[in-house]
Protein backbone atom coordinates (compact mmCIF):
# COMPACT_ATOMS: atom_id res chain seq x y z
CA UNK A 1 0.00 0.00 0.00
CA UNK A 2 2.76 2.25 0.48
CA UNK A 3 2.49 3.24 -3.65
CA UNK A 4 -1.01 4.16 -3.34
CA UNK A 5 -0.10 6.33 -0.06
CA UNK A 6 2.56 8.08 -1.84
CA UNK A 7 0.67 9.28 -4.57
CA UNK A 8 -2.12 10.25 -2.07
CA UNK A 9 -0.16 12.09 0.03
CA UNK A 10 1.21 13.55 -3.07
CA UNK A 11 -2.21 14.72 -3.88
CA UNK A 12 -3.17 16.02 -0.12
CA UNK A 13 -0.34 18.38 -0.87
CA UNK A 14 -2.18 20.30 -3.67
CA UNK A 15 -5.54 20.72 -2.59
CA UNK A 16 -8.58 21.49 -4.08
CA UNK A 17 -11.76 23.00 -2.82
CA UNK A 18 -13.67 19.42 -1.69
CA UNK A 19 -12.59 16.40 -1.10
CA UNK A 20 -12.93 13.05 0.59
CA UNK A 21 -10.72 10.38 1.84
CA UNK A 22 -11.70 6.83 2.50
CA UNK A 23 -10.13 4.70 4.69
CA UNK A 24 -10.74 0.55 4.64
CA UNK A 25 -11.19 -0.04 8.07
CA UNK A 26 -11.99 -3.48 8.87
CA UNK A 27 -11.86 -7.02 6.41
CA UNK A 28 -14.12 -10.20 6.79
CA UNK A 29 -13.29 -12.80 4.33
CA UNK A 30 -11.65 -12.18 1.16
CA UNK A 31 -10.94 -8.73 0.36
CA UNK A 32 -8.48 -7.46 -2.81
CA UNK A 33 -6.83 -4.96 -0.10
CA UNK A 34 -5.75 -4.94 3.70
CA UNK A 35 -6.77 -2.50 6.60
CA UNK A 36 -5.36 0.78 5.94
CA UNK A 37 -6.17 1.09 2.25
CA UNK A 38 -7.20 4.60 0.96
CA UNK A 39 -8.91 6.34 -1.74
CA UNK A 40 -8.81 10.08 -2.34
CA UNK A 41 -11.15 12.30 -4.04
CA UNK A 42 -11.13 15.82 -5.09
CA UNK A 43 -13.91 17.44 -6.66
CA UNK A 44 -12.08 18.38 -9.61
CA UNK A 45 -11.67 15.33 -10.85
CA UNK A 46 -8.37 14.32 -9.56
CA UNK A 47 -8.31 10.61 -7.36
CA UNK A 48 -5.43 8.30 -5.76
CA UNK A 49 -5.32 5.09 -4.39
CA UNK A 50 -8.01 2.32 -4.25
CA UNK A 51 -9.81 -0.01 -1.49
CA UNK A 52 -10.62 -2.95 -3.91
CA UNK A 53 -9.86 -4.57 -7.16
CA UNK A 54 -12.37 -1.71 -8.65
CA UNK A 55 -15.53 -3.31 -7.96
CA UNK A 56 -16.94 -1.24 -5.96
CA UNK A 57 -14.67 2.14 -6.51
CA UNK A 58 -17.80 3.79 -8.53
CA UNK A 59 -20.13 3.36 -5.67
CA UNK A 60 -17.96 4.24 -2.98
CA UNK A 61 -16.40 7.83 -4.89
CA UNK A 62 -21.04 8.19 -5.16
CA UNK A 63 -20.70 8.31 -0.94
CA UNK A 64 -17.51 10.86 -1.05
CA UNK A 65 -18.93 13.40 -3.64
CA UNK A 66 -21.56 13.45 -0.69
CA UNK A 67 -19.80 13.36 2.40
CA UNK A 68 -17.58 16.20 0.21
CA UNK A 69 -20.85 17.74 -0.01
CA UNK A 70 -22.13 17.92 3.32
CA UNK A 71 -18.84 17.79 5.01
CA UNK A 72 -20.49 15.33 7.62
CA UNK A 73 -17.85 11.65 7.69
CA UNK A 74 -19.78 8.58 7.10
CA UNK A 75 -19.36 4.81 7.64
CA UNK A 76 -20.13 2.49 4.73
CA UNK A 77 -19.99 -1.54 4.60
CA UNK A 78 -20.00 -3.29 1.74
CA UNK A 79 -21.03 -7.05 1.09
CA UNK A 80 -19.39 -8.46 -2.05
CA UNK A 81 -21.23 -12.07 -2.43
CA UNK A 82 -24.65 -11.43 -0.86
CA UNK A 83 -26.46 -10.88 -4.21
CA UNK A 84 -29.75 -10.86 -2.45
CA UNK A 85 -28.91 -7.94 -0.41
CA UNK A 86 -30.57 -4.86 -1.95
CA UNK A 87 -28.28 -2.31 0.06
CA UNK A 88 -24.85 -3.46 -0.35
CA UNK A 89 -24.76 -6.66 -2.44
CA UNK A 90 -22.98 -5.71 -5.57
CA UNK A 91 -22.99 -9.66 -6.36
CA UNK A 92 -18.97 -9.61 -7.03
CA UNK A 93 -18.58 -13.32 -5.52
CA UNK A 94 -15.72 -12.08 -3.73
CA UNK A 95 -16.91 -13.30 -0.54
CA UNK A 96 -15.79 -10.62 1.55
CA UNK A 97 -17.27 -7.25 4.30
CA UNK A 98 -15.82 -4.66 3.74
CA UNK A 99 -16.10 -1.50 6.33
CA UNK A 100 -15.34 1.97 5.21
CA UNK A 101 -15.10 5.42 6.64
CA UNK A 102 -15.13 8.39 4.16
CA UNK A 103 -14.23 11.81 5.75
CA UNK A 104 -14.61 14.89 4.48
CA UNK A 105 -11.00 17.09 3.34
CA UNK A 106 -11.62 19.85 5.84
CA UNK A 107 -8.09 19.93 7.25
CA UNK A 108 -5.08 22.12 5.52
CA UNK A 109 -2.67 20.20 5.61
CA UNK A 110 -4.06 16.60 6.18
CA UNK A 111 -2.02 14.97 9.08
CA UNK A 112 -1.00 12.14 6.51
CA UNK A 113 1.26 14.89 4.72
CA UNK A 114 3.13 14.75 7.53
CA UNK A 115 4.76 11.10 7.14
CA UNK A 116 7.68 11.61 4.51
CA UNK A 117 9.36 14.06 7.19
CA UNK A 118 8.70 11.64 10.09
CA UNK A 119 9.85 9.01 7.94
CA UNK A 120 12.93 10.95 6.93
CA UNK A 121 13.47 11.34 10.68
CA UNK A 122 13.61 7.50 10.86
CA UNK A 123 10.54 7.34 13.18
CA UNK A 124 7.34 4.67 12.26
CA UNK A 125 4.65 6.81 13.29
CA UNK A 126 1.49 5.69 13.52
CA UNK A 127 -1.45 6.50 12.11
CA UNK A 128 -4.82 6.73 13.98
CA UNK A 129 -8.44 7.37 13.03
CA UNK A 130 -11.34 8.24 15.50
CA UNK A 131 -14.87 7.78 14.56
CA UNK A 132 -16.41 7.99 18.62
CA UNK A 133 -17.84 11.33 17.79
CA UNK A 134 -21.13 10.75 14.92
CA UNK A 135 -20.21 12.22 11.99
CA UNK A 136 -16.78 13.63 12.48
CA UNK A 137 -13.92 11.19 12.28
CA UNK A 138 -10.37 12.49 12.76
CA UNK A 139 -7.11 11.45 11.25
CA UNK A 140 -3.75 11.96 13.84
CA UNK A 141 -0.57 11.26 13.25
CA UNK A 142 0.91 9.91 16.45
CA UNK A 143 4.91 10.03 17.10
CA UNK A 144 6.53 8.23 18.30
CA UNK A 145 5.52 5.13 18.37
CA UNK A 146 6.18 2.43 15.62
CA UNK A 147 3.12 -0.15 16.82
CA UNK A 148 -0.58 0.30 16.17
CA UNK A 149 -1.93 1.75 19.23
CA UNK A 150 -3.88 -0.15 21.51
CA UNK A 151 -7.69 0.84 21.44
CA UNK A 152 -11.00 -0.48 23.36
CA UNK A 153 -12.93 1.00 21.44
CA UNK A 154 -13.57 -0.46 17.94
CA UNK A 155 -14.54 2.96 16.78
CA UNK A 156 -10.82 4.24 16.73
CA UNK A 157 -8.33 2.17 13.98
CA UNK A 158 -4.86 2.76 14.05
CA UNK A 159 -2.32 1.35 11.45
CA UNK A 160 1.91 2.02 11.01
CA UNK A 161 1.98 2.58 7.62
CA UNK A 162 5.29 1.31 5.94
CA UNK A 163 7.78 3.81 4.11
CA UNK A 164 8.40 2.58 0.26
CA UNK A 165 10.80 0.26 -0.43
CA UNK A 166 13.87 1.82 -1.64
CA UNK A 167 16.14 0.36 -4.04
CA UNK A 168 19.20 1.66 -4.64
CA UNK A 169 21.28 0.29 -8.54
CA UNK A 170 24.81 0.69 -8.70
CA UNK A 171 24.91 0.51 -12.99
CA UNK A 172 22.91 2.98 -15.26
CA UNK A 173 23.42 0.44 -17.88
CA UNK A 174 20.42 -0.40 -20.76
CA UNK A 175 19.20 -3.02 -18.86
CA UNK A 176 18.63 -0.60 -15.84
CA UNK A 177 16.01 1.03 -17.45
CA UNK A 178 13.40 -1.53 -17.33
CA UNK A 179 14.36 -2.03 -14.00
CA UNK A 180 13.51 1.26 -12.97
CA UNK A 181 10.24 1.41 -14.65
CA UNK A 182 9.20 -1.59 -12.69
CA UNK A 183 10.20 -0.23 -9.47
CA UNK A 184 8.59 3.19 -9.79
CA UNK A 185 5.45 1.55 -11.03
CA UNK A 186 5.22 -0.15 -7.87
CA UNK A 187 5.99 2.99 -5.85
CA UNK A 188 9.31 2.57 -4.70
CA UNK A 189 11.88 5.35 -3.90
CA UNK A 190 14.61 4.43 -6.61
CA UNK A 191 18.63 5.81 -6.55
CA UNK A 192 20.88 5.28 -9.25
CA UNK A 193 24.75 5.31 -8.97
CA UNK A 194 27.18 5.14 -11.58
CA UNK A 195 30.50 6.36 -12.62
CA UNK A 196 29.42 7.46 -15.96
CA UNK A 197 27.55 11.03 -15.74
CA UNK A 198 26.96 10.56 -19.43
CA UNK A 199 24.66 7.48 -18.76
CA UNK A 200 23.19 9.19 -15.67
CA UNK A 201 20.08 11.29 -17.36
CA UNK A 202 16.32 11.94 -16.60
CA UNK A 203 15.50 10.78 -19.79
CA UNK A 204 16.82 7.86 -19.45
CA UNK A 205 16.07 6.91 -15.40
CA UNK A 206 12.82 9.55 -15.20
CA UNK A 207 11.59 8.53 -11.82
CA UNK A 208 14.86 7.83 -10.06
CA UNK A 209 17.60 10.52 -8.04
CA UNK A 210 20.94 10.08 -9.74
CA UNK A 211 24.38 10.10 -8.12
CA UNK A 212 27.66 10.48 -10.11
CA UNK A 213 30.43 8.86 -8.10
CA UNK A 214 34.15 8.38 -9.11
CA UNK A 215 37.08 5.50 -9.17
CA UNK A 216 38.43 5.23 -5.55
CA UNK A 217 35.47 7.19 -4.21
CA UNK A 218 32.68 4.88 -2.33
CA UNK A 219 29.16 6.10 -3.81
CA UNK A 220 27.94 9.13 -1.51
CA UNK A 221 24.57 7.46 0.18
CA UNK A 222 21.42 9.53 0.17
CA UNK A 223 19.58 9.21 3.52
CA UNK A 224 17.30 6.46 3.61
CA UNK A 225 13.42 6.22 4.69
CA UNK A 226 14.32 2.70 5.44
CA UNK A 227 16.88 -0.09 4.80
CA UNK A 228 17.50 -0.05 1.40
CA UNK A 229 17.56 -2.96 -1.01
CA UNK A 230 20.72 -2.47 -3.28
CA UNK A 231 21.11 -4.47 -6.59
CA UNK A 232 24.97 -4.10 -8.10
CA UNK A 233 24.58 -4.14 -12.02
CA UNK A 234 27.14 -1.79 -13.56
CA UNK A 235 28.98 -4.59 -15.44
CA UNK A 236 32.16 -2.99 -14.15
CA UNK A 237 33.77 -5.55 -11.92
CA UNK A 238 35.78 -2.42 -10.57
CA UNK A 239 32.74 -0.07 -9.90
CA UNK A 240 30.55 -3.30 -8.37
CA UNK A 241 33.76 -4.01 -5.80
CA UNK A 242 33.65 -0.22 -4.61
CA UNK A 243 29.81 -0.21 -3.73
CA UNK A 244 30.02 -3.66 -2.02
CA UNK A 245 33.35 -2.48 0.09
CA UNK A 246 30.70 0.21 0.96
CA UNK A 247 27.81 -1.73 1.57
CA UNK A 248 29.98 -3.48 4.39
CA UNK A 249 29.60 -0.32 6.57
CA UNK A 250 26.11 0.55 5.61
CA UNK A 251 22.91 -1.51 6.92
CA UNK A 252 21.57 -2.93 3.67
CA UNK A 253 17.98 -5.14 3.90
CA UNK A 254 18.70 -6.63 0.98
CA UNK A 255 22.00 -6.77 -1.28
CA UNK A 256 21.41 -8.48 -5.38
CA UNK A 257 24.68 -9.13 -7.26
CA UNK A 258 24.25 -9.59 -10.79
CA UNK A 259 25.93 -12.00 -12.99
CA UNK A 260 27.62 -15.31 -13.31
CA UNK A 261 28.28 -17.47 -10.03
CA UNK A 262 32.01 -17.43 -11.07
CA UNK A 263 31.78 -13.99 -11.65
CA UNK A 264 30.00 -13.22 -8.06
CA UNK A 265 32.68 -15.75 -6.05
CA UNK A 266 35.52 -13.63 -8.03
CA UNK A 267 33.83 -10.39 -6.26
CA UNK A 268 33.61 -11.48 -3.01
CA UNK A 269 37.45 -12.91 -3.22
CA UNK A 270 38.13 -9.08 -3.83
CA UNK A 271 36.46 -7.35 -1.63
CA UNK A 272 38.19 -9.57 1.19
CA UNK A 273 41.38 -9.08 0.07
CA UNK A 274 40.57 -5.38 0.07
CA UNK A 275 39.10 -5.75 3.81
CA UNK A 276 42.10 -7.93 4.57
CA UNK A 277 39.16 -9.85 6.39
CA UNK A 278 36.29 -12.12 5.56
CA UNK A 279 33.41 -10.50 4.13
CA UNK A 280 31.16 -8.85 7.06
CA UNK A 281 28.65 -11.81 8.31
CA UNK A 282 25.92 -9.74 8.19
CA UNK A 283 26.67 -9.00 4.51
CA UNK A 284 27.09 -12.37 3.56
CA UNK A 285 23.57 -13.40 4.90
CA UNK A 286 21.66 -10.40 3.19
CA UNK A 287 23.11 -10.88 -0.79
CA UNK A 288 21.72 -13.14 -2.68
CA UNK A 289 24.51 -13.80 -5.56
CA UNK A 290 23.34 -14.15 -8.20
CA UNK A 291 20.62 -12.12 -8.18
CA UNK A 292 17.12 -12.81 -8.79
CA UNK A 293 14.19 -15.21 -8.72
CA UNK A 294 14.22 -18.04 -11.31
CA UNK A 295 11.10 -16.79 -13.22
CA UNK A 296 11.65 -18.41 -16.70
CA UNK A 297 12.38 -15.48 -19.96
CA UNK A 298 15.28 -14.13 -21.43
CA UNK A 299 15.85 -10.20 -21.98
CA UNK A 300 16.42 -7.31 -19.52
CA UNK A 301 12.51 -7.13 -18.68
CA UNK A 302 12.46 -10.35 -17.80
CA UNK A 303 15.43 -10.31 -15.92
CA UNK A 304 14.11 -6.83 -14.30
CA UNK A 305 11.00 -8.98 -13.05
CA UNK A 306 13.05 -11.70 -11.71
CA UNK A 307 15.12 -9.25 -9.65
CA UNK A 308 12.40 -7.07 -8.24
CA UNK A 309 10.49 -10.25 -7.31
CA UNK A 310 13.08 -11.59 -5.11
CA UNK A 311 13.02 -7.84 -3.30
CA UNK A 312 9.72 -8.00 -2.87
CA UNK A 313 9.88 -12.00 -1.42
CA UNK A 314 12.44 -10.89 0.69
CA UNK A 315 11.20 -7.82 1.89
CA UNK A 316 7.65 -8.56 2.37
CA UNK A 317 8.33 -12.26 3.87
CA UNK A 318 6.86 -13.75 0.68
CA UNK A 319 7.14 -17.74 0.34
CA UNK A 320 7.51 -17.45 -3.24
CA UNK A 321 4.83 -20.56 -3.63
CA UNK A 322 1.86 -20.03 -6.30
CA UNK A 323 -0.94 -19.08 -4.21
CA UNK A 324 -3.23 -21.90 -5.91
CA UNK A 325 -0.74 -24.30 -3.72
CA UNK A 326 -1.19 -22.16 -0.77
CA UNK A 327 -2.81 -24.44 2.35
CA UNK A 328 -3.13 -20.94 4.64
CA UNK A 329 -5.07 -17.98 4.01
CA UNK A 330 -3.71 -15.61 1.55
CA UNK A 331 -3.81 -12.91 3.94
CA UNK A 332 -3.62 -13.57 7.68
CA UNK A 333 -6.51 -11.44 8.49
CA UNK A 334 -8.99 -13.09 6.09
CA UNK A 335 -11.84 -15.40 7.99
CA UNK A 336 -11.46 -13.01 10.62
CA UNK A 337 -12.52 -9.05 11.51
CA UNK A 338 -9.59 -7.08 11.14
CA UNK A 339 -8.69 -5.37 14.78
CA UNK A 340 -9.41 -2.06 13.42
CA UNK A 341 -13.34 -3.64 12.77
CA UNK A 342 -16.00 -1.28 13.57
CA UNK A 343 -18.77 -2.35 16.29
CA UNK A 344 -22.44 -3.35 14.71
Amino acid sequence: MAEDLLQIIHELERPSTRGALVTLVAIEGSSYRRPGARLLWWDDGRRAGGISGGCIEADVLAHAEEVARSGISRHVAYNTDADGDPVFGLGTGCEGRLDLLIEPLDQSPHPLTRLPTLWRQGLRPCVSLDWRSPGQARTQVLVPNGVAVSQSDSRVFTSVPEPPIELWIVGAGDDVQPLERMAANLGWRIHIFDTRPALLTPSRFPSAVLHTFAHGNAPALPAAWRAPAVVLMSHRFRDDLEALATLAQVPAAYVGLLGSRRRCERLWAALEERLGAPAPAPLVARTRAPVGLHLGGDGPASIALSILSEIQAVLCDGDCVPLAHRERPIHELQGQRSPGSLGE
